[in-house]
């Protein structure tokens, strides 16, 4: 994957780098790793999502991706701690479904983590939400690591969490919901 030139920490054969997104510098690092790991992947990405609430670009990514033939996978939480959030997540599964992106809930708490891995390459940690305010009104920082051998070993491990403690949401687990529902959903979404 070619991520965003930062010039990375090299132990070992193993590369990583701290990014950073921080708005009053103008540094969007995190978001530019990203965004480049979907235009880039070629098997897979799989994100773990404590606010998972893409924006309209990261969206067309996300499109573009399972266009190409990419398995995209979030795991998100099953219950959130914000009500808000939790309606927006209502509207945004019908899109993720639409385009091929597989959704698994996180059953046995509420999920805080922050995580993706792509390709068995690229793996990424750390405190930021793909969502509008992690990217744009946030100061964060994320450990991007590029080794194979800890990339298959955090997806083997994500895998395990998802066969154990999650389940998978089609079209036909979505509750159907009234006309005034899915317009508070759209409303929380924007």
């Amino acid at each position: 994957l070619n991520l965003t030139g930062e010039k990375p920490m090299r132990k070992g054969k193993t590369m990583a780098r701290v990014l950073m997104n921080d708005w009053m510098r103008k540094k969007n690092q995190i978001s530019l790793s990203y965004r480049n790991a979907f235009r880039n992947a070629e098997n897979y990405i799989t994100i773990v999502g404590a606010y998972f609430m893409p924006g309209r670009k990261l969206k067309k990514y996300i499109r573009e991706a399972t266009a190409r033939g990419v398995q995209v996978k979030v795991i998100l939480s099953k219950s959130s701690d914000e009500l808000v959030f939790r309606l927006a997540m209502n509207y945004l599964y019908d899109w993720l479904l639409r385009h091929g992106v597989l959704i698994y809930e996180y059953e046995p708490s509420v999920l805080h983590g922050k995580a993706a891995v792509a390709d068995d390459i690229w793996t990424t940690i750390g405190a930021h939400d793909l969502n509008f305010l992690s990217t744009y009104g946030l100061i964060e920082t994320n450990i991007d690591i590029l080794d194979k051998k800890f990339s298959i070993n955090f997806n083997d491990y994500i895998n395990e969490v998802i066969r154990e403690k999650c389940r998978l949401i089609t079209n036909d687990q979505l509750p159907k919901r009234h006309l005034y529902e899915r317009f508070l959903s759209w409303l929380a979404y924007q």
